[in-house]
């Protein structure tokens, strides 16, 4: 598929109405060339043998780690990458040789309102954000910082494509790529990628019917990284592969921009509460065998340099490490928990800090 061609996708989804199916849109650049082509749920690979994950030095992954993870020190052998809650966290990260993305939410983005989050007037902002923009300065010069996380899924819950624009020119105009190496980086929720049927209702935190106001018409030139997570209850592997390639990656503005690839790493233990999610998550089976088989697909994509898109991919982030809540509830088991996945993403997490450390030495 070339990049004139885009996905009109029938997905599977279940975050609302279980089991039901919706159509999304086709979406694209160049719209001359479109692609008709299903994304239904498959069976996951059977086969749960943990490969050796090779080398990846000539790729452009550079950075891997988890979202919930736990301490750098119980970290650090697989991982180079984690979000920082301020500097001091910053800090402590780099002393394990980890790189911190500094959260900028609670600064910027108006919180209050569940699906209402909208960017805080410039009154509120200025004066938090020259402080922290001051303390986290010398950490980008030294290399403790990477750079900057805006937020997850922003303009799904609330926030509109001319907020984030504000927002992301904010952030680079006192860290301008010329004289700055600071990362900017944000994550969207998929429904905001694909446009609403014309007449249908819309409400953010939908699913297909999301305001055109919140929809990612592209990347804004100032951001850096960008990512999209697809999970296994709405994406086929194929699918998901395809709504990154056609639907993701084509929303870019320049050549410098790079993916940010989040996989699905989580279970949904056997009960009455999470049995529906159970069956589309972990293809109504062992979540472990069924989160492998996707760990096993980006060692056979995002790490094999002859795949289309492996160059445009510079961090991997599973969702998600650490067990959320008391752990029985939807997508809240960890997957740390997950012995045969967990194994193969920390061999994955290991090929990529050893590359790190071996092009430090050369």
């Amino acid at each position: 598929m070339d990049n004139g061609d885009c996905v009109q996708a029938e997905i599977q989804t279940c975050d609302q109405e279980p089991l039901s199916c919706i159509e999304i849109p086709c979406t694209s650049i160049d719209s001359t060339s479109t692609l008709n082509k299903e994304l239904t749920l498959v069976t996951s690979q059977t086969s749960t043998e943990t490969k050796p994950t090779p080398k990846n030095a000539a790729l452009s992954i550079k950075y891997f780690g988890f979202w919930g993870p736990d301490s750098p020190a119980e970290m650090s052998t697989f991982t180079n990458l984690a979000f920082a809650n301020d500097a001091t966290e910053a800090v402590i990260n780099a002393k394990y040789g980890i790189h911190s993305l500094l959260k900028l939410h609670n600064i910027f983005v108006n919180q209050t309102t569940s699906w209402n989050h909208h960017l805080y007037h410039p009154s509120y902002y200025e004066p938090l954000w020259e402080t922290v923009a001051n303390e986290i300065a010398p950490l980008l010069s030294n290399g403790s910082a990477l750079g900057f996380f805006l937020g997850d899924e922003l303009l799904w819950n609330g926030m509109n494509f001319t907020e984030i624009e504000i927002y992301i020119n904010v952030v680079r105009k006192r860290f301008p790529r010329n004289s700055s190496n600071a990362i900017i980086y944000t994550n969207a929720a998929w429904p905001t990628l694909f446009p609403t049927t014309p007449g249908e209702p819309t409400s953010t935190g939908n699913i297909g019917a999301v305001p055109n106001a919140n929809l990612w018409l592209h990347v804004p030139e100032a951001l850096d990284w960008w990512g999209v997570d697809v999970y296994p209850d709405q994406f086929s592997q194929e699918g998901a592969l395809t709504v990154l390639h056609s639907n993701v990656l084509r929303k870019f503005t320049n050549s410098l921009q790079q993916l940010v690839v989040i996989p699905p790493f989580y279970g949904d233990r056997l009960n009455s509460t999470t049995n529906e999610r159970r069956q589309l998550d972990c293809d109504n089976g062992d979540c472990d065998t069924a989160m492998l088989a996707w760990s096993q697909q980006f060692e056979r994509s995002f790490l094999n340099a002859s795949y289309r898109d492996a160059t445009r991919v510079i961090a991997a982030m599973p969702y998600h490490w650490s067990t959320l809540g008391t752990g029985s509830g939807m997508r809240q088991q960890g997957g740390k928990e997950l012995k045969q996945t967990r194994a193969a993403w920390e061999s994955i997490g290991k090929s990529v800090v050893a590359a790190e450390a071996e092009a430090e030495r050369s």
